[in-house]
């Protein structure tokens, strides 16, 4: 359902695509409000082709911050029942970096961008992750997969 303009997760594992899917360069900003105190992690799917395996970054969240964050394949068959939280994504991250020092936040303003070959994430615009893909992203689709209570708004895609 909506809240004041957000979007909140009701069951673990809710999952939101574009309609829209022929993005491979764009901007993800949005904001996050994990439930205080739950142990979580929190996908963000940043290429889904048709037909094709993807490409999500989890961000495992301890209960009051980040602490770290990995690339995943996933197949989009992946996504049904209750997704990716319910498949192992396999023990080997493409990319995967431990997130230190970064503080408490409530809520967790996150910005992921894709330009050509490169991707970046930033938190509260701090850099965090930044690795380069061996070719540009095929089109696809975008979203998020949640845990229950968490809110989302703020939500804008832009190149």
């Amino acid at each position: 359902p909506a809240v004041d303009g957000a979007v909140v997760a009701v069951r673990d594992s809710a999952w939101m695509l574009t309609q829209l899917d022929t993005l491979s360069s764009y901007t993800l900003a949005l904001d996050l409000t994990p439930v205080a105190g739950t142990i979580t992690d929190f996908y963000i799917i940043i290429n889904l082709p048709n037909d094709r395996s993807g490409l999500a970054l989890r961000l495992s969240y301890n209960g009051t911050r980040l602490t770290t964050a990995g690339l995943y394949q996933f197949e989009r068959a992946q996504l049904d029942g209750n997704g990716l939280f319910s498949h192992s994504l396999g023990t080997t991250a493409l990319y995967t970096a431990q997130l230190l020092d970064l503080g408490v936040f409530s809520t967790l303003p996150l910005e992921l961008s894709v330009q050509d070959t490169l991707f970046t994430m930033r938190l509260n615009g701090q850099d965090l992750l930044a690795t380069s893909f061996s070719r540009p992203l095929a089109d696809g689709a975008i979203g998020l997969q949640l845990s229950a209570g968490t809110t989302v708004n703020g939500v804008a895609i832009y190149d």
